[in-house]
């Protein structure tokens, strides 16, 4: 596609547009741009890159990400101090593309580590909203560059038209930048109505054909969208309404936006209180993965709503809940937007990595790999992990698990693993990402349940055991003939031992065998879908004399699932946490 549409000997371009007709020309050359012609030549070019097939059972080749701790069965020689070596299967690391020369006239280099680009987005001619949209492209370093916004939208827009077919022109030589009709709006809508307008809009600031330059810049979204003053976002065209004679949208906050149907007699047609809440998070939008980053990484977002700007901060959710304690975010279309602005939100002592998986894990993405590149941003693990475009889906899966595992120390990944459930030989520790249903709740059961199971237990079945075995430190005691009491492997820490086999994907991690399963599990009583089973010979004569199993579980059906003879139980011993139970199959 010919971006530079100038005759070749033009070394001053002279802009002149045509106020009827909005025609472009070169008064220095002559020249207009044939924008038909490019749009032709862009059909059936997907800007996605191909999905490789996933690599056979026993043959994985795993190495993404570089950080989780991965084992060969052939370990090559040590290497040399300065000396580097490439995993088979393993993209080597293109140095030379940090400012490598490009062929096109609007990326004229390849972006270095530490830089990004800003657009510098013209106001429209004489405020006819209809005139050409022109922008400048800058290259700035990260630590030294202007104050700028991001914004948030989806490329296809509620329609999902993806074609490129709207010229956005760059540069003195007005160079043409095909976007989507969604984009292309965007950036009418956010031109300044006099001056430039600095923002960072990723279909523009980053070459989207230059693949190693977009996994570099995507791996540092995090700290483009937080060093931002704030993120607009873009809902639609059809969401926006013109404000009539004032200069400027009104300008209000989150929680002031109708959360039920208003009485539309009492409105006027650009008046945004035809829109509630709930309806708006039903659009595209909301559903779209990028966007979940890009909302919860942002300081402060403006959305345009009708008339109006409405204002999104941290405290937002509060606002909200404040005002109408009956709302419930898990029953709205977009339950990860109540974390908006709260970019801590992926911390240890919050949801975490694997939390705010689950939670976006309805979300749509062109390229299902971006279900999980799509939030790699908020990931709190430093260096930031990089996407990697030339890997599988099943590679893709499998490394993040791992990272949330070993790296995050988020043992709730094995609580929610495929199991015996695996297909295709995938390893059993691995969640069921292939699932139609999605990934479980890596919850425990609420205090309140556990309580109230635990006086039905001991009134119904065990009203004359002291309710002191059922205790830690009864636990601990009974296992003290192990040789290593549970709670005191802080000084070699489980996670520092575990390994993942790049070859089968097979986790290695320190356990302790409790013992090999000899009974059937029998249920003993389910409240609110948890299961309390025991495994004892007979389980319907208990006494104070005996030794027992009691297992609480939400998904599994152990009474079903456990085979006796070939189950084991062991211990994740986690040190000064409390430990985690896992039963194993020959």
């Amino acid at each position: 596609m010919r971006t530079r549409w100038h005759e070749e000997a033009c070394s001053a371009p002279h802009i002149i547009i045509d106020q009827r007709t909005k025609n472009i020309r070169c008064q220095s050359c002559s020249s207009s741009p044939c924008l038909d012609e490019l749009v032709a030549s862009l059909t059936g070019v997907s800007p996605v890159p191909s999905i490789p097939t996933d690599e056979e059972s026993g043959n994985l080749g795993l190495f993404w990400p570089s950080s989780v701790p991965y084992t060969r069965s052939s370990q090559g020689p040590s290497l040399a101090d300065g000396e580097t070596g490439i995993r088979k299967g393993e993209r080597v690391p293109d140095v030379a593309f940090a400012h490598r020369a490009s062929t096109s006239p609007i990326y004229e280099y390849s972006l270095r580590p530490n830089e990004l680009r800003l657009l510098r987005l013209s106001s429209s001619l004489g405020g006819d909203r209809d005139s050409p949209v022109h922008a400048d492209l800058n290259t700035y370093n990260y630590d030294d560059c202007p104050d700028y916004e991001t914004v948030s939208y989806t490329w296809g827009g509620e329609e999902d038209d993806s074609i490129l077919c709207k010229p956005v022109f760059i540069g003195p030589y007005w160079d043409v930048l095909l976007q989507t009709k969604n984009c292309w709006a965007m950036l009418k809508l956010i031109r300044p109505p006099s001056g430039q307008r600095v923002v960072w809009v990723d279909a523009i600031c980053i070459n989207q054909s230059n693949f190693t330059e977009r996994e570099d810049q995507i791996a540092k979204m995090c700290q483009i969208y937080e060093n931002s003053m704030r993120v607009f976002v873009f809902l639609g065209d059809d969401i926006v309404h013109t404000i009539g004679n004032a200069s400027y949208p009104r300008r209000l906050k989150m929680h002031e936006l109708p959360r039920e149907p208003m009485n539309s007699d009492f409105l006027s047609p650009g008046d945004s209180g035809l829109f509630t809440l709930n309806y708006l998070l039903k659009r595209r939008y909301f559903n779209r993965i990028w966007v979940v980053q890009e909302m919860i990484l942002s300081r402060r977002a403006i959305i345009r709503i009708g008339s109006a700007e409405y204002w999104v901060d941290h405290q937002t959710s509060r606002d909200i809940a404040n005002e109408d304690p009956r709302w419930d975010w898990g029953s709205t279309a977009a339950p990860w937007f109540q974390h908006a602005s709260q970019p801590w939100v992926t911390a240890e002592d919050q949801i975490g990595l694997l939390g705010l998986m689950r939670l976006t894990w309805e979300c749509q993405s062109t390229d299902p790999r971006d279900k999980v590149f799509g939030v790699l941003g908020l990931d709190q693990w430093v260096p930031p992990i990089r996407p990697d475009y030339s890997i599988s889906l099943q590679h893709v899966f499998i490394g993040i698990f791992a990272h949330c595992l070993i790296n995050l120390r988020d043992t709730r990944v094995l609580s929610i693993a495929s199991g015996i459930h695996e297909w295709d030989d995938y390893p059993s520790w691995v969640p069921a990402w292939k699932s139609p249903t999605g990934l479980p709740e890596p919850a425990d059961p609420p205090n309140d349940v556990l309580n109230r199971w635990s006086l039905e237990w001991k009134r119904e079945f065990v009203r004359q055991i002291d309710r002191s075995r059922f205790e830690l430190e009864r636990l601990r005691a009974r296992l003290s003939r192990l040789g290593q009491p549970i709670g005191t492997s802080d000084e070699r820490p489980w996670h520092k031992i575990a390994s993942v086999s790049a070859d089968t994907g097979s986790l290695l991690v320190p356990l302790i065998h409790l013992h090999c399963i000899q009974y059937k599990a029998s249920l003993v009583s389910q409240i609110e879908g948890l299961r309390y089973l025991t495994m004892t010979e007979q389980p319907e004569k208990l006494d104070d004399d005996g030794s027992y199993l009691f297992f609480t579980t939400r998904t599994a059906d152990l009474d079903n699932l456990i085979t006796a003879g070939q189950d084991h139980l062991f211990i994740l011993d986690k040190g000064s946490s409390p430990p985690v139970f896992l039963i194993l199959r020959e």
